[in-house]
């Protein structure tokens, strides 16, 4: 676990859409297409994982709190192709930064839940 300086992070959603609490994930609303496919970064740090499916991207913070956004349930499964990230490893990326797209039709048309999960992956509540 990475020491966190600051507890004071801000955190922006990274797309469009209701908030929902982790464990009413999936939740039925997203299958009406309530969110966009714009997908922005939800903190400022850098980038430290992209998926190499695009369904998934980390960010460390400068306070130390690792943050991992997660695009839709099941998509690895999807291979790639509703993903268009244009952050690489290494990137810095400011909160509401376009980070890449998501096209929700064909995740949709795929059988698979857009509802997109960020998660602190470095504290000691999760």
């Amino acid at each position: 676990m990475s020491d966190i300086r600051d507890p004071e992070v801000t955190i922006a959603s990274p797309v469009n859409g209701e908030v929902i609490d982790l464990a009413d994930v999936p939740d039925p609303v997203f299958s009406s297409k309530a969110v966009s496919g714009n997908v922005v970064s939800p903190v400022d740090g850098t980038v430290i994982m992209v998926a190499d499916t695009g369904h998934a991207i980390a960010f460390e913070t400068d306070s130390g709190l690792e943050v991992l956004l997660h695009l839709g349930i099941d998509t690895v499964q999807l291979k790639g192709e509703p993903f268009a990230l244009k952050a690489s490893l290494g990137d810095r990326v400011r909160v509401g930064q376009s980070i890449g797209t998501m096209d929700l039709d064909v995740i949709l048309k795929k059988g698979k839940s857009t509802t997109s999960i960020v998660v602190f992956t470095n504290t000691d509540t999760r």
